[in-house]
């Protein structure tokens, strides 16, 4: 019933997702333009099949992988606060994406800003995991927060400085990308996207008894025959891969993977289902978001990255009301 409950809301939201925007359309219009298929050239068809229909497809996988990214996270680390953005993924794409544009222009077109923000994704969690995570693996929580803030803070001051040195035009164009934003996406896009997904759900799904291990602190699981350390490596490889991928192609979206791991656990305790919510949760919320970023002003979007920022920290000023300490 859950499942079936959770598939539901994903089709009334993404027939919502196809409604709402700058041209408000109805019900009838959106299945009559999905009847007729991409091949039409009315106006409203073109709309829902290049436009809207991409970017709630690609909204509801990038939510469920950046959930997926998180969830591991949280588990190989014993960090209740892990998600993908804080081990500097966020900042890292958004260095490697302006670097890209400064020094190559648009050698790729409209792919230019994307490259670069992946392989600055996947350097800065590379580094984290090369700082962090060493023979003697991560002794505190506070060590993996202040190690995560540090490569941030880095990261950081490169694009500062690169934005600074670069044209105004330069960082017009990285500003808005940089706040994470569905505005761009198309159906190329897609695949890209569902790859990221799929390398965290096999790898959840493969690793399951050495993550339920984990649950039970790492004594155990080394008790029971894990390789801690390998394990947590290739985890923040995969995730680094994964999520990655998907900040290519809509920019930083920030506090999925931490706000959606706690929000399952109180639908689903269990681990083994725990998989589906995730990854349906996930979707679900960075759709919604991204349905009211493009609905709330009139002829404009606010990035959608600035309305899961506001609902992230929310989340955590209730954590620390209710626990006091994170540590």
């Amino acid at each position: 019933m859950k499942v079936l409950f959770l598939s539901v809301c994903i089709m009334v939201e993404l027939v919502c997702g196809l409604m709402c925007g700058t041209a408000r359309l109805t019900p009838i219009q959106v299945w009559h333009a999905l009847e007729q298929g991409p091949q039409g050239h009315d106006v409203i068809e073109r709309i829902i099949w290049f436009a809207r229909l991409p970017r709630c497809l690609l909204a509801l996988v990038a939510g469920a992988c950046f959930a997926q990214g998180g969830a591991v996270l949280q588990i190989v680390t014993r960090n209740a606060l892990a998600d993908p953005y804080l081990f500097g993924l966020s900042s890292g794409a958004a260095a490697g994406a302006v670097a890209v544009i400064v020094f190559f222009d648009n050698f790729a077109g409209i792919w230019t800003p994307f490259l670069g923000a992946g392989l600055g994704a996947v350097l800065a969690t590379c580094l984290f995991g090369a700082l962090l995570l060493g023979p003697k693996g991560v002794q505190k929580k506070s060590n993996l927060i202040l190690g995560g803030l540090a490569i941030s803070f880095l990261f950081s001051s490169l694009t500062n400085i690169l934005i600074f040195f670069g044209d105004r035009n330069t960082a017009q164009s990285v500003l808005f990308w940089t706040m994470g934003s569905f505005a761009s996406a198309q159906w190329s896009f897609i695949p890209l996207s569902a790859v990221g997904f799929l390398l965290l759900l096999l790898f959840r799904l493969f690793y399951n008894k050495s993550l339920h291990a984990f649950l039970a602190g790492e004594d155990t699981a080394r008790s029971l025959g894990v390789d801690v350390q390998a394990l947590r490596r290739r985890a923040i490889f995969c995730c680094a891969i994964g999520c990655g991928l998907n900040v290519c192609v809509c920019g930083p979206v920030p506090f999925v993977g931490l706000v959606v791991p706690h929000l399952v656990r109180f639908f689903q305790p269990r681990m083994e289902g725990g998989v589906v919510y995730i990854a349906a949760f996930g979707g679900l919320l960075t759709l919604a978001a991204d349905i009211v970023s493009r609905s709330i002003l009139p002829a404009q979007e606010l990035p959608v990255g600035v309305l899961i920022s506001a609902l992230g920290s929310v989340f955590l000023m209730v954590v620390l009301k209710k626990r006091h300490s994170l540590f």
